[in-house]
């Protein structure tokens, strides 16, 4: 992985291990995607790997939500496994 979706991931995983060590029951991630063409379809760089280390952590995705205004967000509910 390259320095900032090695970032992204590391990150996501620490706040995500923070709240369980928290004992939250809901864990909400918002990811902040490159710009892209909305037109276009592309794969969204980093978020599987982002998701996939919040899910290790002990994580299920329930729910997530998409912005796009100037650049995209994933807003992303998550529910202790």
């Amino acid at each position: 992985m390259g320095f900032v979706k090695d970032f992204k991931v590391s990150s996501a995983l620490e706040d995500a291990r923070r709240a369980a060590g928290e004992n939250h029951s809901v864990f909400v991630y918002k990811f902040h995607m490159p710009k892209f063409d909305s037109a276009a379809s592309s794969t969204v760089s980093g978020a599987a790997e982002v998701i996939e280390a919040i899910e290790q952590a002990g994580w299920t995705l329930q729910q997530f939500a998409m912005h796009n205004r100037w650049r995209g967000e994933m807003v992303m509910v998550f529910r202790r496994t």
